[in-house]
């Protein structure tokens, strides 16, 4: 069992709340309502996902403060064909996006220093999939000058900004077996693994990504 809340979510003018419990989802949006967004700038991403934990990334109260053995703060996985469970136990953690900005934009015109165009060659090796340039032993197809998504956090190089925020906490993981072995119930006190991702002054890592990545088709 597991609790996650998205809290926030900013896209140009659009803001929204929404709590997600188990199988519940998202609400769609009317006409009207999307006809009030405008992203002639780019969009703007702030997003806070929560695991079973309060807005500062602490465990809930009401989860027993995922400790304990039983407690329902797991996470399953059942490989194909396996009777056994990896179970992670304890586990809450929250993880926050603050200001991802999205836009449109073109690819270089000059390629890059780890540049290949044989990535850009279909199964038979020969045809260039960019629809630029020629294929064959030595291709010379690229994806310059081409549109694509652009994905950026504002700032500079030479100033730390928190881009990116992320607590989590796994306190015991175990191996366990049977049709429910992932159940609390059946939680042995055993554990051959645990992991932390945090900070020293406050819960939540803080990260800094500069550059910008690009998306483009062809």
């Amino acid at each position: 069992m597991m609790r996650f809340s998205v809290i926030s979510m900013a896209a140009g003018v659009l803001l929204f709340q929404t709590t997600i419990a188990l199988a519940s989802g998202f609400v769609p949006l009317d006409d009207a309502q999307l006809g009030q967004i405008v992203g002639q700038e780019g969009i703007a991403l702030d997003t806070e996902f929560r695991m079973n934990a309060d807005a500062e990334g602490n465990p809930l109260a009401n989860l027993g403060g995922c400790s304990g053995i039983g407690n329902p703060c797991t996470f399953s996985l059942q490989f194909n064909n396996r009777d056994e469970w990896l179970v992670l136990k304890d586990i809450y953690g929250i993880l926050k996006i603050n200001g991802l900005f999205i836009d449109a934009a073109e690819t270089p015109s000059g390629s890059g220093a780890y540049a290949d165009p044989r990535r850009f060659l279909s199964q038979d090796g020969q045809t260039c999939l960019t629809g630029q340039g020629v294929g064959g032993a030595a291709p010379t197809c690229n994806a310059n000058e081409i549109p694509a998504l652009g994905m950026r956090f504002p700032g500079s190089p030479g100033t730390f900004e928190t881009d990116i925020e992320w607590h989590l906490y796994i306190g015991r993981a175990t191996v366990q077996t049977g049709a429910e072995g992932y159940l609390p119930v059946n939680d042995v006190n055993a554990s051959f693994l645990g992991l932390q991702i945090t900070d020293k002054f406050q819960n939540a890592a803080r990260i800094d990504i500069d550059g910008r990545v690009m998306m483009f088709g062809f």
